[in-house]
């Protein structure tokens, strides 16, 4: 019976932990969605949650804690997390506007990969969960997170995905020229973060 409320929670926290999200995979799953209907839009979401949720999940047996005592991973996260960022960046920038910038790439496998991409999720995760668990605060709201791992992937993925169809449900319609303005300011916004964090990583 525990599975329940683990599933519950980890669905919540999936939900609102991609909320604020302003990422590569939640620009794309848009782009999608305008380019070829909602359906496409999901299939990324889909790949996005499958990665997020292994993160959250390998956070939820406790390797977010372990990786958070190892400097050497720590550094290795942050280091491939900014290349990611500056790459993606580039490509937002570098892409024409009558060329789409998603039209070759498969839905669920590139949201995977850009999720994949930026293991400090990981230790973001790690860092929530263990919160939460000092403070008892799943056991307050939803029953704890007492059950399986895999009713807590499960969860996850399933709040994600409900976040991503919200948001393109609310983005339906979204005309190409204002597409194609916001690919441009999340490309100069996702070169910046990528040298900063690349900056702090080296140094």
């Amino acid at each position: 019976m525990t599975d329940v409320p683990t599933f519950a929670c980890a669905l919540l926290l999936g939900f609102l932990g991609s909320a604020p999200s302003a990422g590569p995979a939640t620009y794309v799953a848009v782009a999608r969605a305008a380019e070829r209907g909602r359906r496409s839009g999901l299939s990324v979401a889909a790949g996005a949650a499958a990665a997020e949720a292994l993160y959250a999940t390998l956070a939820f047996a406790g390797a977010g804690v372990l990786a958070e005592r190892l400097s050497a991973f720590q550094e290795a996260a942050r280091l491939i997390g900014a290349l990611a960022l500056l790459a993606f960046g580039l490509v937002m920038l570098l892409a024409g506007r009558s060329r789409p910038l998603t039209r070759a790439w498969p839905g669920a496998g590139i949201g995977f990969l850009l999720v994949l991409a930026n293991p400090l999720l990981l230790l973001t995760w790690g860092a929530l969960l263990a919160t939460l668990r000092v403070y008892d605060v799943g056991a307050h709201v939803l029953g704890g997170l007492a059950g399986s791992a895999l009713a807590f992937a499960a969860g996850f993925a399933v709040g994600v995905i409900a976040w991503f169809g919200v948001l393109l449900t609310l983005l339906r319609g979204l005309p190409a020229a204002r597409l194609h303005a916001a690919r441009r300011v999340m490309g100069i916004l996702f070169v910046v973060a990528g040298f900063v964090a690349g900056g702090r990583a080296l140094w």
